[in-house]
């Protein structure tokens, strides 16, 4: 099975068709998988720095070329320069690690309806922020949602994570 409790509670919470969703042994995990999915030698990694160190270090794994593009003083998402890079997989932590700032959903948006290469949203510390950007799995394809509940509900040791994204990319992971 793929986790089908799993996936259904999640839906259920989220209010989500449980196709929406794939469970893995925590966020990084789920990461992984990702990475080995989208990006190889000639499919870049990109995402904003500076954040979650596990990400350059997939790419390295995976042979893939890791673009990073500095964040302003304010910390700022540079949508245009991410949109620039041309990544396979472009990742924005949201809320940012280790900055805590956060990006307007609707800058999320300009930046998926920009990019050809999969968008991943990680909301690894989501319940600590005002908004998420669920709501933009329903109208962007290239659109993941990367949660776990290793953070917000101290169940690190569980290794419970899951993404959202529409049923051909679930399918694809």
């Amino acid at each position: 099975s793929r986790g089908d409790e799993f996936r259904e509670a999640v839906a259920e919470v989220l209010a989500l068709d449980p196709t929406w969703v794939l469970p893995g042994n925590g966020s990084d995990e789920l990461l992984t998988l990702l990475m080995r999915s989208v990006t190889g030698p000639d499919r870049p990694l990109v995402y904003p720095t500076p954040t979650y160190v596990l990400y350059s270090t997939l790419a390295e794994i995976q042979g893939a070329p890791a673009i990073e593009v500095p964040f302003d003083d304010n910390f700022a998402l540079p949508v245009e320069l991410l949109l620039a890079a041309r990544g396979t997989l472009t990742i924005v932590a949201n809320p940012n690690s280790p900055s805590g700032t956060t990006t307007q959903i609707e800058r999320l948006s300009i930046l998926a309806a920009g990019l050809k290469g999969l968008l991943v949203i990680d909301e690894a510390y989501v319940a600590f922020a005002d908004d998420d950007a669920l709501s933009l799995v329903q109208h962007h394809p290239n659109v993941v949602i990367l949660r776990t509940l290793s953070k917000s509900h101290s169940l690190a040791g569980l290794r419970l994570g899951f993404v959202v994204a529409q049923p051909e990319v679930i399918e694809g992971l």
